[in-house]
């Protein structure tokens, strides 16, 4: 059995600890955290609302929730996608002096220019989170611990079936050629692991959900790649040796990124 209301009060704690961590100062491990329970968050009271147990009642208040949490997790997006990006260059220029025909003081240029620029970009990004956090109807976060009565009233038949059946219907309408498509699959995907990570005790579930942490995994790696392409192609020229080397990755970690879904779905 799956009990929502310790599920929930673990994710509520962490949730405000990172609000609050990144109302002061928006650092990398913070930010990741507040993005990951603010999806968890999302994922366990949807679920709470599709199984009406609490009634019309708890749906309402379940939406007010999701409503106030939607733009906490759309302004810690850029921010942690940046962070990932900063290391991705970082390792790119130590490596790819040399590849490709690169000239190495070239490279280096044009990577502290592409730093610079990410830099100054996740200023600017951390910067509108503190002011989303500021700003957002902190009333109607704080309702988020209303809704633990609810949640522990209830005990949930197993969710891996329920997981299972989100994937398999994203991958129905997954069209792995079209980056879109890609990246609506990896949300979908989340929502499906998250799901099965909440069965906890259950060998099938945690297997289920490493398997969709490694789909993830791959996707996010092409997806990370793709974002520094197109902010290399506007700070340094599609034409740069930098450019071409990100553009490289890009395509390599797509590569990547389709195997690891064939793969998951080889052995449904």
């Amino acid at each position: 059995m799956v009990e929502p209301g310790k599920i929930f009060e673990g994710l509520h704690s962490e949730f405000f600890a990172a609000l609050e961590t990144c109302r002061v100062r928006p650092e990398p491990k913070a930010v990741h955290r507040l993005r990951t329970t603010t999806r968890r968050l999302e994922a366990l009271l949807t679920t709470a609302k599709r199984r009406r147990n609490g009634g019309a009642g708890l749906a309402r208040k379940i939406d007010k929730a999701l409503k106030a949490l939607k733009p906490v997790r759309g302004a810690a997006g850029p921010v942690r996608d940046m962070d990932v990006q900063m290391g991705l260059l970082e390792g790119l220029v130590k490596s790819a002096g040399g590849a490709m025909g690169v000239d190495r003081g070239a490279l280096e240029t044009d990577g502290k220019r592409l730093e610079a620029k990410l830099k100054q970009s996740r200023k600017e990004a951390a910067k509108e989170l503190r002011d989303v956090i500021e700003n957002v109807e902190m009333k109607e976060l704080q309702r988020l611990s209303y809704l633990q009565p609810y949640l522990s009233e209830v005990k949930w038949m197993p969710l891996l079936k329920d997981a299972v059946t989100i994937e398999r219907r994203s991958a129905r309408e997954l069209n792995a050629g079209d980056a879109e498509s890609l990246h609506a699959y990896r949300k979908r995907l989340k929502f499906s692991r998250y799901l099965a990570e909440m069965e906890d005790g259950s060998a099938e579930a945690r297997e289920f959900g490493k398997r969709m942490k490694g789909v993830l995994d791959a996707i996010g790696g092409w997806h990370d790649w793709m974002l520094l392409t197109q902010l290399a192609k506007k700070t340094v020229g599609k034409s740069s040796g930098l450019a071409k080397a990100v553009k490289k990755e890009r395509e390599g970690a797509l590569r990547r990124a389709v195997g690891a879904v064939e793969r998951l779905h080889r052995q449904a």
